[in-house]
């Protein structure tokens, strides 16, 4: 999965939970300055963890509300990447 298929479905998620259109999130957009209060936190790290079948840890999710959307898409790719390099190597080391 790539950065940008990554950023897409965050962006997705965002917009459904805020009923804002994709062009209103800049780069800048954090979930509180999209209106997010603690319980709409709550609820996009829920549907991030399940679109990706992820967990995010506590510490990381606590920052989440004053990051940016772009933030969470670098970290979600970093995850995704670091279990793809897991899964290959694997892969690469049971082919004889």
């Amino acid at each position: 999965m790539t950065k940008q298929e990554i950023t897409n479905k965050i962006y997705e998620i965002v917009c459904n939970k805020f009923m804002v259109g994709k062009k209103e999130i800049t780069l800048d957009s954090t979930f509180y300055s999209l209106g997010a209060d603690s319980l709409d936190l709550v609820e996009v790290i829920d549907d991030i963890e399940k679109k990706f079948k992820i967990n995010i840890p506590d510490n990381i999710a606590l920052k989440i509300y004053t990051i940016t959307s772009t933030i969470v898409a670098d970290y979600i790719t970093s995850i995704v990447d670091y279990v793809d390099m897991i899964v290959n190597k694997k892969i690469n080391n049971a082919i004889f």
